[in-house]
């Protein structure tokens, strides 16, 4: 009587001797043929992805690289089939067996082994991903903090409205934070309330987006009344002086970059148009057009050479942070981009996007070093720590921490409400998560815990 022995059951048969000779052919294929092919093959690619050969297994699919080489735990394949990620493999039904995950965990891991005489892969990373370490300085920049300021509300309502921004002075204990026709700042490690600093005299609408310089001495705010008018303000953090009012859009600004020289401010917002503007003049100079759609984000480099600017759209260009040339133009998301922001050494750019994916960008060759799908529904934001690893959230009430190469790290319980922005504060030992109802809440990094709560409404 011939026997027959199931797959599943031949897994476990074969499976404490396959750490060096995982194969794709004899031991990952099968798995495939039972639980993917019937919407992962040449003639329905669902997501753009064909399991059905080696060679297109590697290629990916719409949303990139499905395969992280020797990482199983950062790799988009493994995390759908054991049902981490969205969308879950196979989509209907039970994950499939632990036996066969360990088996495309060990495949992974082991090199993606095309057949028993192939040489294992490497994961070629690049040298932009490799650690880095932030200058010591010889002494300390000054911490500018507000002194014998007004906490006066300048309006206080019965609910709060949704954080459209805060930030971290990079040089003090200091969080600035959007509110309602004012910008709250708080102490990051007291979480007392220093000072508010009404936005255009408290009269002028809300402020949508808030930018330290890198001194620490100036904060910039923007805003406005949406369809009516838009300015941006740059205060002095310790007396709370307005230096400068540059602006006057007819609708809100939504994003605002002031250069590290403090000589241009550049302004974006449905307008589409990157405006730039002297600020010994008080003029505007250029008025660029190069985004289909509003520009919602606008980051200089720590050190100005470069300025990047995002839309919701999809794109993001990079300018000469000098006479504003276009530099590169990042095509990598498919929906709007959410957040960019420069790594504290500037070497790096980091995107966000309502497409779930993060990417870190090699803004000289103009492509994506590393694309990783984050968070199901889109990201909402993303922010850098200071030694050189990321948080984000999004539309899955999660917040998530990645080593610097985007490699999965921490996730925190999932909270009640959207997480719309984050920021560490300047020495990296706490993070500031602002939910959709306006609520901050403060956590401390090592140990992660929770450690108390501030408000956007005074």
């Amino acid at each position: 009587m011939k026997m027959s022995v199931s797959p599943f059951l031949l897994t476990l048969l074969v499976l404490p001797s396959l750490w060096a000779k995982t194969t794709f052919e004899d031991h990952v294929l099968p798995i495939f043929e039972e639980h993917c092919l019937s919407c992962h093959n040449p003639d329905k690619k669902k997501g753009g992805l064909d399991l059905s050969s080696y060679p297109s297994t590697l290629a990916g699919g719409s949303s990139g690289n499905t395969l992280v080489v020797n990482d199983s735990a950062a790799s988009l394949l493994h995390q759908v089939t054991v049902h981490q990620t969205e969308p879950v493999m196979p989509p209907e039904g039970d994950r499939i067996p632990p036996a066969q995950a360990k088996l495309l965990r060990l495949w992974i891991d082991g090199g993606v082994l095309e057949h028993s005489g192939s040489q294992a892969r490497k994961q070629k990373t690049s040298a932009l991903l490799s650690d880095f370490t932030l200058p010591v300085l010889d002494e300390a920049p000054p911490a500018h903090l507000p002194i014998g300021l007004s906490r006066a509300p300048v309006v206080t309502t019965s609910r709060s409205n949704t954080v459209a921004d805060l930030e971290s002075s990079p040089h003090a204990p200091l969080l600035a934070v959007t509110g309602q026709r004012q910008i709250l700042l708080y102490h990051t490690e007291t979480l007392e309330l220093l000072a508010i600093f009404p936005f255009l005299k408290g009269e002028g609408g809300n402020p949508q987006s808030l930018s330290f310089h890198p001194s620490g001495k100036y904060l910039t705010a923007a805003g406005g009344i949406a369809g009516k008018r838009g300015y941006a303000e740059t205060f002095d953090v310790t007396s709370g002086k307005v230096l400068m009012t540059l602006g006057h859009e007819f609708d809100s600004v939504l994003a605002a970059a002031l250069h590290p020289s403090m000589e241009h401010l550049a302004l974006g917002g449905p307008s589409k148009s990157l405006k730039i503007w002297d600020t010994r003049t008080g003029e505007e100079t250029l008025r660029l057009k190069k985004h289909p759609d509003w520009i919602t984000a606008l980051r200089f480099s720590a050190d100005g050479e470069l300025l990047a600017s995002a839309d919701r759209n999809r794109g993001i260009q990079i300018w000469d942070g000098e006479d504003f040339s276009e530099f590169a133009h990042l095509d990598g998301h498919t929906g709007p981009v959410t957040s960019i922001q420069w790594r504290p050494d500037g070497k790096v750019l980091a995107s966000s996007s309502d497409d779930s994916h993060l990417i870190l960008w090699d803004v000289s060759q103009s492509k994506p070093i590393k694309k990783q799908k984050a968070h199901d529904a889109g990201v909402l934001d993303l922010a850098w720590h200071p030694g050189g690893y990321l948080v984000s959230s999004g539309r899955d009430r999660k917040v998530k921490f990645w080593k610097g190469n985007l490699t999965f790290r921490q996730e925190l319980p999932i909270f009640d409400e959207e997480v719309t922005r984050l920021a560490f504060s300047y020495k990296g030992q706490r993070v500031f998560l602002a939910d959709w109802h306006g609520r901050i809440h403060v956590w401390s990094v090592d140990p992660f815990k929770k450690v108390g709560m501030i408000s956007s409404n005074p």
